[in-house]
């Protein structure tokens, strides 16, 4: 069993007491316990009550067989940050946001804390606090980064528990996504300048990633009968893109229609280099990768006022433009989530379920005509 050893502070730091002699002290609390091999460890608080408190802990976690040497908890948030920064599989871009948020938001109130001191009610107050200076996208991102930077601790037993787990962080609300017309689609695909526009129908038709695009090649182009290979994709990250993954870390297969493979065949000829199979497909003016936020302010929003679609759309409406003309024309669920790539059919019916209603109600309309014709009325 843990014991409690009652020390003077001589910096007159702790418990203030007045002894037999009338002279008022300073006393700390030594807690003293032995770890499971045996040896003597001790931590000193400034008061009796929360000594006593810890040796009790420690106990208990000694009986349950989960005993965590408080020494471990002594690293300092900035530092631990820094470590799981190191060692976490992350994409280039993840990475980047993170090492952003750590620096604007949790590096400045937990960085010189021990892992061991952030409690519960710090956590609360920090995201009520960032509720007040940020979006509620970023608190949620921020808030989940936190949350898994202590997971690691308590899976490196640095700490016992998550001080981050199991608070409500409300979730920011989806942006509805913006279907463009075939109208519109060919609208803004006269006014981009002519090397992007078989990039803007490839989007539109194809349902592509823009990055997945940006990082297409020669040899992902199958012209005969009409595949893309969705290999690899562009993340751009300060400005800069990283070749890397899918978003799911998955390769799929794009059949394209023919006009759309008649396009991509004039693109290749009038600024590509068809015969070099590992050469980009698109490229910017200069001949570099496309990057999203330069394709996005130079090239898609100047076409798209030009083309007069207001409210302006996302480049990444152009993907999901793709998934509702597919819906228009009858495209089945299974293959509609293969054409998007995504993860699996649910991903699919979420954001796009609300359009199947519609063929839903088509469907039905048929039925009650193939009726009628077989019965004569």
């Amino acid at each position: 069993m843990g014991w409690i050893v009652k020390v003077e502070s001589k910096r007159g730091r702790g418990t203030r007491t007045a002894g037999r002699d009338g002279k008022v002290r300073s006393y700390r609390y030594k807690a003293r316990w032995r770890d499971p091999g045996g040896a003597i460890r001790s931590k000193t608080f400034a008061r009796s009550r929360d000594a006593e408190a810890f040796v009790k802990d420690i106990e208990a976690t000694k009986d349950r067989g989960v005993y965590i040497d408080p020494r471990r908890g002594l690293m300092p948030f900035a530092e631990f940050f820094e470590g799981f920064m190191a060692n976490a599989p992350l994409k280039p871009a993840t990475a980047a946001l993170y090492r952003t948020h750590g620096r604007k938001y949790l590096l400045p109130v937990f960085g010189s804390q021990a892992l061991s001191v952030i409690t519960r009610e710090d956590v609360h107050a920090f995201v009520g606090k960032l509720r007040n200076e940020a979006g509620p996208a970023t608190v949620e991102h921020v808030y989940r980064l936190l949350r898994r930077v202590m997971s690691a601790a308590v899976e490196e037993d640095r700490i016992g528990r998550n001080p981050a787990a199991r608070i409500k962080v409300a979730k920011p609300k989806r942006r509805e996504p913006r279907f463009l017309t075939a109208p519109e689609v060919s609208r803004l695909a006269a006014e981009v300048p002519e090397r992007y526009r078989a990039l803007v129908l490839l989007l539109s038709y194809g349902g592509l990633r823009i990055g997945e695009a940006a990082a297409l090649r020669v040899e992902d182009l199958d012209l005969l009968r009409g595949g893309v290979s969705v290999v690899r994709s562009f993340a751009e990250v300060e400005g800069k893109g990283i070749l890397g993954e899918t978003k799911t870390e998955k390769t799929r297969r794009v059949s394209t229609p023919p006009f759309l493979r008649e396009e991509l065949a004039r693109h290749l000829e009038a600024f590509g280099t068809p015969r070099r199979r590992g050469s980009l497909v698109f490229t910017s003016d200069e001949g570099s990768p496309i990057l999203q936020s330069n394709f996005r302010k130079r090239v898609f929003y100047p076409a798209c006022r030009r083309a007069g679609i207001e409210p302006l759309p996302h480049v990444h409406d152009l993907r999901h433009t793709a998934v509702a003309l597919a819906i228009q024309v009858g495209m089945h669920p299974v293959a509609i989530k293969e054409l998007a790539g995504h993860s699996s059919i649910t991903t699919t019916l979420d954001v796009y379920g609300h359009l199947f209603k519609t063929l839903h109600e088509i469907s039905a309309d048929e039925l009650d005509a193939l009726y009628r014709e077989s019965a004569g009325t």
